[in-house]
């Protein structure tokens, strides 16, 4: 027989058993650079809140360390993200780099914070950027020499504090199956050019 879980939301997430690839005493501590994927999702009411991120996810069930909680001003009075996230919900490669997450990270592994592995969950939006301005095949090749220096450029800057930091980098999203693109798609507004010319980058990049 089953029966639904009571709860009242989000904020119930109940721990489990360590499994043995998921134990928080592998790492020490997480820091994490990227986009929406892994920016907190409790701050971003009304619709957000209602679910939770890997990162959350982890820290409430398995007990990785991603920092304390700490007051910033990114969305507002009662943010208190994990101390060692950066990400910002919309981040590209571009603004990542423009608004110092990586250096911010590297900046906390210099002052000794005891992190042994970083996140890097970005690309995804760069080139969904395209297709929602543009919509241009040939600004979709550029934004992949863009996209893919810039992200060179993000790892390196973390190697340099700690050759022997591990990385975990995310593969950019293809968005065309999700319903935010499959009805543009659909539609005619997003060429079929166009979209072979997106699927293509996100594969190289």
């Amino acid at each position: 027989l089953l029966r639904r879980l009571k709860t009242s939301g989000p904020e119930e997430v109940r721990a489990h058993p360590p499994h043995w690839l998921a134990r928080s005493e592998t790492v020490k501590g997480i820091g994490i650079v990227g986009d929406s994927l892994s920016d907190e999702y409790r701050f971003y009411a009304p619709d957000r809140v209602m679910a939770r991120n890997w990162v959350e996810i982890l820290a409430s069930t398995r007990g990785f360390h991603f920092g304390d909680r700490k007051h910033t001003s990114r969305s507002g009075a009662h943010d208190q993200r994990f101390a060692y996230n950066w990400s910002q919900s919309g981040a590209t490669t571009t603004s990542l780099i423009a608004r110092g997450q990586h250096t911010g990270l590297a900046a906390q592994m210099t002052e000794g914070a005891a992190i042994s592995l970083a996140a890097v969950t970005v690309g995804a939006n760069d080139f969904a950027d395209v297709l929602a301005t543009s919509r241009s095949v040939s600004a979709m090749e550029s934004v992949l020499e863009r996209a893919s220096s810039n992200l060179a450029t993000i790892l390196d800057s973390l190697l340099r504090i700690n050759r022997e930091l591990k990385l975990a980098v995310f593969t950019a999203v293809d968005l065309r199956a999700s319903p935010l693109l499959r009805g543009a798609l659909l539609s005619g507004l997003i060429s079929a050019p166009l979209s072979d010319a997106y699927g293509s980058a996100i594969t190289v990049f």
